[in-house]
């Protein structure tokens, strides 16, 4: 009987794991420079790399195609909170401002 439904387990226990994965989101600033902007590319790669290899879902903001990359990362950020209890990795790459 319990071999017949180790496979209906592995799925299920499959389905959960996968409805609480990690998510990590990326916001990259702008370079100033084409060196920072290859530095900023690199390390946001190594983000993505990094969330694939831990199973986590990947979001990159730099510049949007409408709006601002605050509010566009405001609205990802809330969406992905209430969507889940899992972990929320954000991680923002470039030079700090004043504002």
């Amino acid at each position: 009987m319990i071999q017949r439904l180790a496979p209906f387990f592995i799925f299920f226990s499959g389905l959960m794991f996968a409805a609480e994965r990690p998510t990590v989101i990326v916001l990259t600033g702008a370079p100033g420079s084409e060196e920072y902007g290859r530095l900023f590319a690199k390390w946001t790669e190594r983000w993505k790399e990094a969330a694939a290899k831990g199973n986590a879902g990947f979001h990159h903001i730099d510049k949007p195609a409408k709006g601002t990359a605050k509010e566009t990362a405001g609205k990802l950020i809330t969406d992905q909170a209430g969507a889940t209890k899992s972990a929320l990795w954000i991680v923002l790459i470039g030079h700090g401002t004043f504002d």
